[in-house]
């Protein structure tokens, strides 16, 4: 198994160990960037538990939240990709299911400031899950 597809498998099964049916699962990427993970992720917890899904990828890039719509619309109607820092994120407290962000925390100012900030926007029982740049890269045939 790749490291990538290991640090996918991982968060999908947490994730989706918290979804309940009572409504639409809400998954928030932060620093999704070309949304592939977040299209990773939410081709995995479609094929499990979760029935309705929302996926929000949210990038400061509009060029690389263009790539994300075109991956995630065509699988995931129901996505959204709004353009946002970190540091103000258009994200209401409480109002995710679940936080995910992958390879990105790197590129934040001081990620120590945002992990609370993170926890913070997910519903309670909800989860945040953070996988730093080293659990899937180096960048390799091994990693793809």
């Amino acid at each position: 198994m790749t490291r990538i597809a290991a640090a996918v498998g991982l968060v999908s099964d947490v994730l989706a160990s918290a979804a309940t049916e009572a409504h639409p699962f809400r998954l928030l990427d932060v620093g999704t960037g070309t949304g592939r993970y977040l299209d990773m992720v939410s081709a995995r917890l479609s094929a499990t538990l979760v029935t309705d899904l929302c996926s929000i990828g949210l990038d400061r890039s509009p060029a690389m939240l263009g790539q994300a719509r075109r991956l995630n619309k065509c699988a995931y109607p129901g996505a959204s990709h709004p353009v946002g820092a970190v540091e103000t994120l258009p994200i209401r407290a409480a109002s995710c299911d679940a936080m995910t962000c992958f390879n990105a925390v790197h590129h934040f100012g001081s990620p120590k400031v945002h992990v609370g900030h993170f926890a913070s926007l997910t519903l309670g029982g909800g989860s945040s899950m953070l996988v730093p740049q080293s659990t899937i890269s180096p960048m390799s045939a091994d990693a793809e």
